[in-house]
């Protein structure tokens, strides 16, 4: 079997340190309203959490915590946040895609 070689600046690539104060309000707010519209049950609010698991957190409490169904629908609201966030600033993924 073939072994991958990483290269040194991909072993060097912090997410977490690219998701500034506000790039967290934005997407905190986002998966807020986006599960209220949907008339998800909440009673808090709902975060990403970069300092742990960097995952969802809905009214203080992991994802993990809900049932596998719910867990799929907050994915699907994560992804197409990403998605919206990538057609918005779709010049600094250009070849990212595929296109």
């Amino acid at each position: 079997m073939k072994k991958l070689k990483v290269r040194a600046y991909e072993s060097l690539f912090d997410i977490k340190a690219r998701f500034t104060p506000d790039i967290l309000n934005k997407t905190d707010n986002y998966l807020d309203d986006a599960l209220k519209a949907c008339k998800f049950d909440l009673v808090g609010f709902a975060r990403l959490d970069v300092k742990s698991a960097f995952d969802i957190v809905i009214d203080g409490k992991t994802k993990y915590s809900y049932g596998k169904g719910y867990r799929a629908f907050f994915n699907t609201h994560s992804c197409i946040y990403v998605y919206a966030i990538l057609g918005r600033t779709r010049h600094v993924f250009a070849g990212a895609l595929g296109d």
